[in-house]
């Protein structure tokens, strides 16, 4: 497995996950399209991964050729121009509860996911961050949650809360946003040997972001991630 470096002269304070852990922001380089290294490149999943949205009512939507709505219509993906036509895509969250009779939402978390695939990163997991290309266009009114997967089960799940981090990103502007594997590792209960969902962002909120690319880069030597 082959992986881009963060270029060293560029490291900087982590503006997007600040409240969270120290770490980098640069622009991506040339990239191998490597499936264990690349899930999204240009808007488009690297195969065999795949994108899905979900919510409570129904946990498996494909996206089909970068379109593809929720039921309810809670989130839209659609694709939009970053450089080149359809390059990128667009995830926009309305924020619509559906109440149950207790007064719940039973739509709960709806989430768009990069998964359908299974990859081992045990080997990377203290050395490697995945970064992505992110433009905040609606600032989330309500926690947003980023996870992977393993074992193809939703208990087997390692996450953590990133609004905080994305309120400090700026609004209207590209962005290269970097999450250190073991950010994910739940105390060291998460399975990294068999990962089945690479990225999952889910709110119950507004939100309204872009996202062009997506892969694994190593962490500079002195970086630290969520695990001290």
């Amino acid at each position: 497995m082959k992986l881009t470096s963060i270029p060293k002269a560029r490291r900087t304070l982590m503006i997007g996950l600040a409240c969270f852990f120290s770490g980098a922001l640069t622009h991506i380089h040339a990239i191998e399209i490597d499936p264990n290294s690349n899930y999204m490149k240009n808007g488009q999943p690297i195969e065999p991964w795949k994108y899905s949205v979900g919510n409570g009512l129904n946990y498996s939507i494909a996206v089909i050729d970068q379109h593809a709505t929720t039921t309810r219509k809670n989130l839209t993906v659609s694709p939009i121009t970053k450089e080149n036509k359809n390059d990128a895509i667009n995830l926009k969250w309305k924020g619509k509860k559906v109440k149950n009779e207790w007064g719940g939402n039973i739509l709960y978390d709806t989430f768009f996911s990069v998964g359908h695939h299974q990859i081992n990163l045990e080997s990377v997991k203290d050395v490697a961050a995945l970064g992505f290309e992110i433009k905040i266009n609606k600032q989330p009114n309500d926690k947003v949650t980023i996870s992977m997967q393993c074992n193809y089960d939703n208990k087997c799940k390692g996450a953590f809360q990133l609004k905080c981090g994305l309120l400090n990103l700026p609004e209207d502007e590209w962005t290269q946003m970097f999450i250190p594997l073991d950010c994910f590792s739940n105390d060291g209960e998460f399975d990294y040997s068999n990962i089945t969902s690479i990225l999952s962002v889910a709110t119950q909120g507004k939100l309204d972001i872009d996202l062009a690319n997506i892969g694994l880069v190593a962490m500079a030597t002195g970086d630290l991630g969520c695990v001290k």
